[in-house]
C-alpha cells in the first residue's frame, strides 16, 4: 500500500514537472470509451513520431491548411519564442477516456519547446472524440494561466469546432495565443 502511495507520488511529480493541460468541458466534449490500455504494452507504437509543426492523424486539415498552420505557428515563434506543435488523434492512437492523459503524455514524448525554458504549447484535438487539449510547458504557465488557456480556447476554438471549421478554431487561437503573449509584453527568447 505504501509503495503504491510512493508510486503515485512519483507519477504525479512526473507529470507536473512536464506540461500543465487544459481540457475543453463543454458541448464539443462527449464521453466514449475503447481499449487503449491494451496499447501501453506496445512499446514504440504508443506514440507516433512527430511528423512536423502540424501532426495530422484525423485528416482534418487539407495540405494548404497544414501549410498556413505552419507558417503561423512559425510567426509566432518569431515574434513570441513559444514553441506551438498540433496534433488531431484518433481511436487509433488513444479514446475518449485517455485522450487528456495521452495528449500531456504526448507532449512530453515530443518534447514540444525548449528543454529550458520549457516553453511549448500543445494543441491536441480530436473530431472522432470531439475533444480539445492544451498542454502548456511549465516556462508558459508564467504568462498563460490554465484559466486564460481555457477562455481562449471557449472563445476562438469550440465555436469553430462545433461547425466543424476545425482549421479557422486552430488559427483563431493561434492569433488569440500571440495577441496575449504581445499584449503581455512577453518574449520567450
Amino acid at each position: 500500500m505504501l509503495r503504491g502511495l510512493i508510486i503515485k507520488g512519483i507519477s504525479t511529480i512526473l507529470i507536473v514537472i512536464g506540461f500543465q493541460c487544459v481540457y475543453a468541458h463543454s458541448n464539443f466534449a462527449r464521453k466514449s470509451g475503447d481499449c487503449f490500455e491494451k496499447n501501453l504494452t506496445i512499446k514504440r507504437k504508443v506514440f507516433p513520431a512527430n511528423l512536423g509543426v502540424v501532426t495530422d492523424f484525423e485528416h482534418i486539415f487539407t495540405p494548404k491548411q497544414i501549410q498556413k498552420i505552419t507558417r503561423r505557428i512559425q510567426e509566432i515563434k518569431s515574434s513570441t519564442g513559444t514553441e506551438i506543435a498540433v496534433v488531431s488523434l484518433d481511436s487509433t492512437y488513444c479514446n475518449t477516456k485517455n485522450f487528456d492523459g495521452y495528449v500531456l503524455q504526448l507532449a512530453n514524448f515530443w518534447g514540444v519547446g525548449d528543454a529550458k525554458l520549457d516553453n511549448g504549447i500543445l494543441i491536441g484535438v480530436s473530431k472522432q472524440f470531439r475533444k480539445i487539449r492544451i498542454c502548456n510547458g511549465l516556462g508558459i504557465e508564467t504568462i498563460l494561466s490554465n484559466e486564460q488557456t481555457k477562455e481562449i480556447m471557449d472563445k476562438n476554438m469550440i465555436p469553430k469546432f462545433k461547425k466543424n471549421k476545425y482549421f479557422r478554431g486552430i488559427m483563431n487561437c493561434l492569433d488569440a495565443f500571440e495577441t496575449h503573449f504581445l499584449t503581455h509584453q512577453i518574449v520567450v527568447v
